[in-house]
């Protein structure tokens, strides 16, 4: 009922992150496919307000090395699992 009560994709995107966090995750970041078939990341949110901003400092230092497997879920509909992340990932 809560997605459904706009039309505007945005509105509703930021509506599905709020009721991910925190019962799912601390931090969750939206990335959408455009047109032009590049990613843009629309949304980025903590479940502590105050550390929002820290995420995009975190993604750019430390940037997705594979659009790969971004553009993989995006394209399957189907999630990946990284339990763990180092440097070869």
């Amino acid at each position: 009922t809560i997605l459904a009560t706009s039309l505007d994709y945005m509105k509703t995107l930021s509506k599905l992150v709020q009721l991910a966090i925190p019962s799912l995750c601390d931090w969750c970041t939206v990335t959408v496919l455009k047109d032009d078939g590049n990613f843009e990341r629309v949304m980025a949110i903590h479940s502590n307000s105050t550390l929002s901003p820290l995420i995009d400092e975190l993604l750019q230092r430390y940037p997705a090395k594979s659009i790969k497997s971004i553009r993989q879920v995006i394209e399957t509909g189907t999630s990946i699992f990284v339990p763990d992340i180092n440097d070869q990932e």
